[in-house]
């Protein structure tokens, strides 16, 4: 049965990128800003682009990135994290027009063995293939189904939620300040530095007592925006108490772009509980 706890507790921590993934994405409100809605991206920004080291209103700033990912559709994600100094490296394609979002990704780290793990989400299934861990099968997760995911994992949909993550991220956001316009890989962005309550956010709050304890009261992000609000890049550094440090690098790219996402064939699945104990 060792192997199979080892499995459980492997797939509960790939559930974290995905969720800070999903959080870090999305805006907030209904309505959208006067920034967002003025009759072109250019001309609201020379409306209304803050002061360098100004800040920035959270209501306003949620409302822009909602803007954003209401006229997106698909986009590519690369993430690098360091979690207590192992390396996680992870890149897929997401598509936001689908209830919950679908999403094709695959990770690697020396910690996780040399074959990439491959995930997918579809059609509100979770697939994921471990390599010798699964057999070189995937490991097939009903997300409709809480109670029999492993801990953590029940929370995926609901991080892969534009208005669901959007809805934790203004609840727990405290202050967006503008640093300025940046060159990254030869396009302008906007940069701004965002902190962040975890106290107030569910999943935060849903967190073992130990973990809890180990996640610092604020959260800090920086982020940078396209010109149509559009997420692009987000960079994240905090201590996790006695786990030591997480880093985290993500990029959104090649938005509106068309993807690859697709369930596995029905033969490569496999129900984890008829694994090898």
């Amino acid at each position: 049965m060792r192997s199979s706890l080892t499995l459980r507790r492997s797939l509960a921590a790939l559930t974290l990128p995905l969720m800070l993934g999903g959080l870090a994405a999305c805006g907030a409100d209904d309505e959208a800003s006067p920034a967002a809605s003025s009759s072109s991206a250019s001309e609201s920004q020379d409306a209304s682009a803050p002061e360098e080291g100004s800040e920035v209103d959270t209501a306003a700033f949620v409302d822009d990135l909602k803007a954003g990912l209401e006229a997106s559709t698909t986009a590519k994600m690369t993430m690098h994290m360091d979690v207590a100094g192992q390396g996680i490296h992870g890149e897929g394609d997401i598509d936001y027009t689908t209830d919950p979002p679908q999403m094709a990704m695959t990770m690697e780290s020396p910690a996780m063995g040399e074959q990439p793990i491959d995930i997918r989400l579809v059609d509100n299934v979770m697939y994921v293939n471990m390599g010798q861990m699964s057999n070189d099968k995937f490991i097939k997760f009903d997300l409709s189904d809480p109670q029999s995911l492993p801990p953590g994992m029940d929370q995926v949909t609901e991080m892969m939620d534009p208005l669901a993550a959007t809805e934790s991220l203004g609840k727990g956001l405290t202050s967006v300040v503008f640093v300025g316009d940046e060159d990254v890989d030869g396009e302008t962005l906007a940069h701004y530095e965002v902190a962040v309550d975890p106290s107030k956010i569910e999943q935060f709050q849903q967190l073992p007592g130990q973990a809890q304890a180990d996640v610092p009261e604020t959260l800090d992000y920086d982020l940078w925006l396209d010109d149509e609000n559009r997420m692009r890049k987000l960079d994240m550094t905090m201590d996790v108490g006695s786990s030591g440090k997480m880093a985290m690098e993500m990029e959104l790219s090649d938005w509106d772009e068309p993807v690859d996402i697709a369930a596995p064939p029905a033969g490569d699945v496999v129900d984890p509980s008829k694994l090898a104990g």
